[in-house]
């Protein structure tokens, strides 16, 4: 981590005593968990594998479709709607 960090390893022990640095518990020695790591950067932590990530893609896509053509459909009862005015204002 220091290293990683560009700190010296007693700045990462000390942070560690300040309690600033949690590290892993049941571990003889110092260490970090990659996500707690990751967190502690400002990194996202991907949650979803590949195959997660491509059906939600593919679900996503499924969804605008599906809205594209529910937009559809409120223009075609607009123009009805507006037809409809038309022969009552008559």
């Amino acid at each position: 981590m220091a290293d990683r960090w560009k700190v010296t390893e007693r700045t990462i022990r000390k942070w560690i005593a300040e309690n600033k640095l949690s590290i892993c518990k049941d571990v003889p020695v110092p260490r970090f968990s990659e996500s707690y790591i990751q967190k502690l950067e400002g990194t996202e932590i991907d949650k979803y594998s590949i195959l997660e990530f491509k059906r939600l893609q593919k679900e996503l896509e499924s969804i605008k479709e599906e809205n594209k053509q529910l937009k559809e459909i409120l223009r075609e009862y607009q123009v009805i709607g507006s037809k409809s005015l038309s022969y009552l204002v008559k």
